[in-house]
Parts: structure tokens; sequence; C-alpha cells
């Protein structure tokens, strides 16, 4: 995994465990994890352009994903949720989850994009 991938994670987890409450981070942190999260997340943008991959907002499983996810973070942390944990809870099956991310970090992304807009 390349180093813009890793900042993009952290970043990504830092500020999707922040607004669920889960971490408290002062303003200077916040604007420097968001700063370089939004740098990482153009990157990837880029690359899931260049492979035709990216996420529908519209779709009934994004949204399942999307909440399910959310609860799990909240719940277990990041580390601790898998894609079959998140299935499970949007019940919907793997195939259908691979259909619309590649795999819980692009939720996580997803999830922040849909932050700044």
């Amino acid at each position: 995994m390349n180093n813009k991938i890793k900042i993009l994670i952290l970043g990504l987890v830092a500020v999707v465990c922040t607004v669920l409450g889960i971490i408290s981070l002062n303003s200077n942190e916040e604007v420097s994890v968001i700063r370089e999260a939004t740098t990482a997340d153009k990157d990837i943008q880029k690359m899931q352009v260049q492979k035709g991959k990216t996420p529908t907002g519209s779709s009934k499983n994004t949204d399942a994903i999307v909440a399910a996810a959310k609860e799990l973070i909240k719940e277990k942390g990041y580390n601790d949720v898998s894609v079959n944990d998140i299935c499970t809870r949007a019940g919907i099956s793997r195939s259908s989850f691979y259909s619309v991310f590649a795999g819980k970090d692009e939720v996580v992304a997803y999830m922040v994009r849909s932050l700044k807009e």
C-alpha cells in the first residue's frame, strides 16, 4: 500500500471517528488531518476514475452500506469492522457490496466526501 493511501486511510478514520464522537481532536489537528486526507483523497479519486469504479450516491445499497459502516465503526472501531460485518448489518451480499465499493476503506472515503458536499 503506498503512502498516499495510508495517509488517506488514517486521515479518513480520524475524521469519521471525530464526526461520530469516538475521538476528539483539537482544531489544529483536525485541519491538518482533513488537509492531508483531502489531498490523498483527490489522488485516490483519480485512480478510481482510471479503474472506472466510483460508487453511486443514489443506490439503495450504497445508502445501506454507508449506514451499516457508520454504526459498526462507532460500535466496534474501524479496525474491528470487516466487509462481512458491514454486509450482514446492511442485509446485502458480498457481491452487492463489491458492486458498489472496492472495500471498507472506500466506504470511509465515500463518507468523508459526502461530509464535504
